[in-house]
């Protein structure tokens, strides 16, 4: 039996080297079947050769989905043994067919993406192959290993391993036309196909899409799915002012049979990682905060990794989202909204023109910056490349001289598509022009067993920033439904609105302000309630 399986298999890997994929898969099959049943083996592992990879090679090449996750069921099971000769290989392989598939894989890649020393010439062939159909990109990292390769297979026992190295260099442009031409004279001599691109590399957008695809189908399917109104995910926030950034963590509540939510328990990231597709309570939002986790290796020893959001993907997506709540206030319930980074345009004294920008972000590497608007609502500004070059560009501020501010007002109308600006030059640009809504907006948190409360203003009602009161420039450009528009705020008539409320309600009045003063605190629940009966 021995003998007849590795028969088999010769036959299975010349089938497929000469292009009868169908057949190389069938007689594989039975190749395998035939060697467990020898070893007394239930399990579909693989042995632990360089014929397993090729019977991995074949379920890829036949683009068959049910065929691919055949091939991780084998993997999955052969990966498990750990003490493996060909562990680097399988592990790459499971990572590449699961992100085919759609599924989340949950190998820690950048430890198995290294050929092993001990390796024989036609599996380093194969894992190079590997990493190409990976990470293209990679493989430039062992250009000087493929040319190593194709000079120890210049006689002709090799000319396959050389015709396929030829053409992976010819791939990584070294000598790409004389290359190509080595390769397909060699496959030709052999009467064999290469390997080298019988899947192509899966860009960004594909994964994305057969991740969604991968979701539609599990919740289309009917099967065991949960009464999607007793589930939830919920998220606790965590914010830290000091480097503008906040932490998630996810919850999962129960329907009680009282008809309340429970307390919730918290949501391994490791479950949700691996096995939200099968989470039909999730909603949009989630999913896609959900797909922002990450591995990240530890750095202090072997095989050691975690998982975390990575915030710049993970918060986006929860803008407008109705379950957030304070992670140190669980009762509170938190507003995540869209923000911009501004610009201020001051004249000075001596009608010097000063550029600040709020915020600035601290290091180049910062892709998001989380900014408290209020206690309960927080804005989310992505640093995108342009608007990381206007902040390197500005920097911690700078002063123009007076000739130049016929250019600034043009420069203001030309950001507001990018940033908010706040100017004291009103622009001369045919834009639409309002007159700004002075109006107060009151936030109240729970504050002890009352109430914290701040004023803002929205110059242009609920689209746009808002601001503190009197506070700022004169002129705000901003784009609002994709057309610029200039509001004209009254400094003076926000400061008196804000007055005449704190006067009007004698339960502000009284109250001290706290460090911020367009902010008041009342600890105190009788006085919190009767300062919303007068408000």
């Amino acid at each position: 039996n021995s003998n007849f399986h590795r028969a088999l298999a010769l036959r299975a890997r010349i089938a497929l080297l000469r292009g009868d994929n169908e057949f190389a898969i069938k007689t594989y099959k039975e190749s395998f079947r035939l060697e467990r049943k020898t070893r007394g083996q239930r399990k579909k592992i693989l042995p632990d050769d360089y014929d397993s990879i090729y019977f991995m090679f074949a379920l890829l090449k036949s683009g068959d989905n049910k065929l691919h996750l055949e091939a991780i069921k084998f993997l999955s099971e052969t990966v498990k043994l750990k003490k493996i000769r060909l562990l680097n290989i399988f592990s790459s392989l499971l990572h590449l067919i699961q992100e085919l598939c759609g599924q989340k894989s949950d190998i820690f890649l950048d430890l198995y993406l290294h050929p092993q020393k001990h390796f024989t010439r036609s599996e380093q062939l194969l894992h190079f192959i590997i990493i190409n159909w990976i990470k293209p990109d990679f493989l430039n990292n062992f250009t000087d290993s493929l040319i190593k390769l194709q000079q120890e297979t210049e006689n002709s026992e090799y000319d396959w391993l050389r015709a396929e190295t030829s053409l992976l260099l010819a791939k990584l442009n070294h000598k790409p036309e004389e290359n190509k031409k080595l390769g397909e004279e060699l496959h030709s001599k052999c009467r064999t196909c290469s390997l080298v691109n019988i899947i192509s590399p899966l860009q960004e957008w594909e994964k994305v899409l057969r991740s969604l695809n991968t979701i539609t189908k599990t919740a289309g399917n009917g099967k065991n799915q949960p009464d999607q109104s007793t589930q939830r995910l919920i998220w606790y926030f965590d914010y830290n002012p000091e480097n503008s950034a906040a932490n998630l963590y996810p919850r999962i509540q129960k329907m009680t049979k009282s008809g309340n939510w429970s307390g919730g328990r918290a949501a391994a990231l490791k479950t949700l990682y691996k096995t939200s597709g099968e989470m039909n309570f999730l909603t949009p939002a989630d999913r896609t905060a959900i797909s922002a986790i990450r591995e990240y290796d530890r750095g202090y020893y072997y095989h050691s990794y975690e998982l975390d959001f990575e915030m710049s993907l993970a918060l986006p997506p929860l803008i407008g989202h109705p379950l957030i709540f304070l992670n140190s206030n669980p009762d509170v319930q938190i507003e995540l909204v869209s923000g911009k980074i501004e610009l201020s345009i001051e004249k000075q004294a001596d009608n010097k023109i000063a550029f600040h920008l709020d915020p600035c972000p601290a290091n180049s590497e910062n892709k998001l910056l989380v900014i408290a608007e209020t206690p309960t609502r927080y804005q989310i500004i992505k640093i995108t490349p342009q608007i990381e070059r206007i902040c390197k560009i500005i920097g911690s501020g700078v002063t123009l001289p007076p000739e130049a501010e016929t250019r600034i007002r043009d420069t203001a109308v030309s950001l507001s598509g990018l940033i908010t600006v706040q100017s004291d030059i009103i622009s001369n640009q045919d834009i639409k022009k309002i007159t700004a809504d002075p109006r107060p907006h009151l936030h109240l948190l729970p504050f002890q067993d009352g109430l914290r409360v701040s004023f803002r203003v929205m110059p242009f009602g609920q689209s746009g920033s808002s601001f503190k009161p009197g506070v700022g420039g004169r002129s705000v450009i901003a784009e609002i439904d994709q057309e610029k528009i200039q509001a004209r705020r009254d400094l003076e008539q926000e400061r008196q609105l804000v007055t005449k409320i704190v006067e009007s309600c004698p339960n502000l009045s009284r109250q001290l302000q706290g460090e911020n003063e367009h902010e008041r605190t009342i600890p105190e629940p009788r006085e919190a309630l009767e300062l919303l009966l007068e408000l």
